[in-house]
């Protein structure tokens, strides 16, 4: 009787056992997928770093728009697209100008302006000469409207009806379906632009320490530039490689007695304070000598202009730089001084970048 007992309580606790355990088990779960959620699927192309040339700023990139091959790809085709014909504006041979001036409108007035060249835009803040847009993707939402003049509804369609490349693809690449949309040829643009690095001028290779790679004449103009004697490094800082510092400043190129006097205003037309009125962006010198005209309305065919304008001093105005004040009656260089300045501006030119057939037309 004993024994029988025993046996079932052993058995008992050997079925609760197992209760215990089937009860312990990870339930699986089964998700069924549908059709239409397959086709919402998107696996975003790997985004890429672009190499950051020594001694450069760090590249600040959106976090809604990171760099993809697949996106750059995209913005390479659109750029050299008949439909938006960046080109016409924007050469590669002149590092991404032309000579002559284009019409813009900044908030209802009409002025005439030489187009930017499109060189290490990565690194510029406030876009065009004014800054009246704050991102690179902001700038090219106008230029499309206002410079190619053409709506994005006719853009799209005329894309999605394009024979020049395969959009489908090239849109399901980047961006995962082959919709095309405002905001992603915006993207891919911007993309694109940004990879427009220039960084391997003798004047860039010289400040990254090869020596050699500057002629006497250059060096001695690298000298006048970033002393006191021709005042340059001010505006158009060599340090970071870029020459230029980002900000807006009236250069002395117009004197009016009132800074309401401006025929156009430039920077003041974005901020509405009327100290700004009359100034400029400081542009990159890189490259510079493959991109004349000069200054904002192109008023300057030749560097030796520029360099005489600031040799002979500003004119005056309320809120010229205190840069050009600080020069009284101008640089007073010599002529040596003068082309040896000259030689060493010449010496930015990147002769590589406007050979670079990644920026050129994939047609």
């Amino acid at each position: 009787m004993k024994s029988r007992t025993v046996v079932a309580i052993s058995i008992g606790i050997f079925l609760i056992i197992v209760q215990l355990m089937q009860s312990c088990k990870k339930e699986t779960v089964t998700v069924v997928i549908t059709d239409i959620e397959k086709q919402l699927e998107y696996i975003a192309p790997p985004a890429m770093d672009i190499i950051v040339p020594d001694g450069f700023p760090p590249i600040e990139v959106p976090d809604d728009n990171p760099f993809s091959e697949a996106g750059i790809q995209l913005g390479r085709n659109l750029f050299y697209d008949n439909n938006l014909r960046c080109t016409s504006c924007h050469q590669q041979i002149q590092s991404f100008t032309i000579t002559g001036n284009i019409p813009v409108t900044v908030n209802g007035k009409s002025y005439q302006r030489n187009p930017m060249p499109f060189v290490n835009l990565a690194w510029v803040q406030g876009f065009a000469w004014d800054g009246r847009s704050l991102t690179l993707e902001e700038k090219i939402i106008e230029s499309i409207v206002e410079s190619v003049g053409i709506p994005y509804e006719t853009l799209i369609t005329n894309l999605q009806s394009s024979t020049q490349a395969d959009y489908d693809k090239l849109f399901t690449s980047a961006f995962g379906s082959n919709e095309i949309t405002s905001i992603k040829i915006n993207k891919a643009l911007a993309q694109f632009l940004r990879t427009m690095i220039a960084a391997n001028s003798p004047a860039q290779k010289h400040l990254r320490g090869e020596l050699t790679a500057l002629s006497q004449l250059e060096q001695d103009g690298f000298d006048i530039f970033t002393s006191e004697t021709g005042n340059c490094s001010h505006c158009h800082l060599h340090s970071n490689q870029l020459f230029t510092d980002n900000t807006f400043r009236n250069n002395g190129i117009d004197s009016v007695n009132n800074v309401s006097d401006f025929s156009d205003y430039g920077h003041g037309e974005v901020t509405g304070v009327d100290f700004d009125n009359g100034k400029f962006r400081s542009v990159t010198l890189v490259n510079i000598a493959l991109t004349a005209p000069y200054m904002h309305d192109s008023r300057f065919q030749t560097l030796e202009e520029v360099i005489e304008h600031y040799n002979t001093g500003g004119k005056f105005s309320p809120n010229v730089d205190n840069v050009i004040n600080e020069s009284g009656n101008g640089l007073n260089l010599t002529q040596y001084q003068k082309d040896a300045l000259l030689a060493y501006l010449e010496s930015m030119t990147d002769i590589s970048f406007v050979a670079d057939t990644s920026f050129s037309t994939p047609f």
